[in-house]
């Protein structure tokens, strides 16, 4: 049999042997737990290095940013200052052509009332001769301060009274107009005679009558019973008679038979092209009137016609009557 103290060492060498075993294993395991820790605060080490670099990019834009928006509020507040001192100042302007635009009305009242005496030879108070009476039936008439201070220096009164009730009830204005602005072409006019003056270039019509020189209201507004722009809405082939403002046009249409070999082309306000045949009677001499390539104020009868040709259709303004030179219609 074993000795008994070799048991007993063999066993403390087997348990020895053991116990180291499990002390390696032990050592072991903490080697790999101490890699496998080591190797995940690496990675944490290197993410959270990531995320910084992120981080303090972003911070950088927006630093970037913030100093943008800085840049922007100081010139935003700097065109805020200007715009309101440009406010002030466009204020005071104001006023002050507030100021003396009303000085000039009270100086031009002023002028008004005394009859132009305080005006030296721009107004005419007393007139003595044929071209004083003129001035004075013009000046008076377009210096009314209302519509109705108009009428007695107005041809017809009456018949016009309700024509210029209707033109005038939301555009009605006064004007000062001076001797110097007046012409008066020709002298010694008959009594009944319509004759023509000229306001800064625009035609005046006036009538000598029995009891003084009187204004053509009618002529010099150029009335018409129908506008010219309800005859071009409605496109009437009825012959119609208007006062009218025509001058010369190049614009013709060959295709529909209007050519410069069978008519004139014409431009009229409000209606655009019209054309007048030169088999017309009166062609000749409207072709005369307007040969000077300026606008002239007339009276004519026109109407709407239809035009075709092998493509199809469309409508013209053609007129059948040239009436008169001027708007009077005497």
């Amino acid at each position: 049999m074993p000795d008994q103290k070799m048991v007993k060492c063999l066993e403390n060498s087997a348990s020895q042997n053991m116990t180291q075993k499990i002390k390696n294993m032990f050592l072991f395991a903490a080697m790999v737990f101490a890699a496998e820790f080591s190797f995940g605060q690496d990675a944490r080490l290197d993410s959270l290095q990531l995320q910084l670099k992120s981080s303090n990019e972003n911070y950088q834009n927006l630093s970037a940013e913030f100093k943008k928006i800085e840049s922007n509020l100081i010139n935003l507040n700097t065109i805020v200052n200007f715009l309101s001192k440009s406010n002030n100042e466009l204020e005071t302007k104001v006023k002050l052509l507030e100021s003396q635009t009303q000085r000039l009305i009270l100086t031009n009242d002023s002028l008004l009332k005394s009859g132009g005496s305080e005006a030296g030879n721009d107004f005419v108070s007393n007139p003595k001769t044929e071209a004083d009476s003129i001035v004075y039936v013009i000046q008076n008439y377009y210096k009314a301060g209302k519509w109705e201070d108009r009428l007695p220096f107005v041809l017809n009164s009456l018949a016009v009274k309700p024509l210029m009730e209707e033109a005038y009830k939301d555009r009605f204005k006064s004007y000062l107009i001076k001797k110097e602005e007046i012409n008066i072409p020709g002298q010694n006019r008959k009594t009944g005679k319509a004759f023509k003056v000229y306001v800064d270039g625009t035609p005046v019509y006036l009538k000598k009558t029995s009891e003084g020189v009187k204004l053509d209201w009618e002529a010099t507004s150029g009335y018409n019973p129908k506008s010219i722009a309800e005859f071009s809405s409605e496109k009437s082939e009825t012959p119609t008679t208007f006062r009218a403002s025509l001058r010369l046009s190049e614009f013709y249409l060959p295709d529909y038979g209007i050519s410069k070999n069978s008519h004139l082309a014409l431009s009229m306000d409000e209606i655009g092209f019209c054309y007048i045949s030169n088999t017309n009677s009166k062609y000749a001499e409207l072709k005369k009137l307007l040969s000077d390539g300026k606008e002239h104020q007339v009276i004519v009868e026109v109407q709407f016609r239809t035009l075709n040709n092998e493509y199809g259709s469309m409508e013209s303004v053609i007129i059948t009557k040239f009436i008169k030179d001027g708007w009077d219609r005497n």
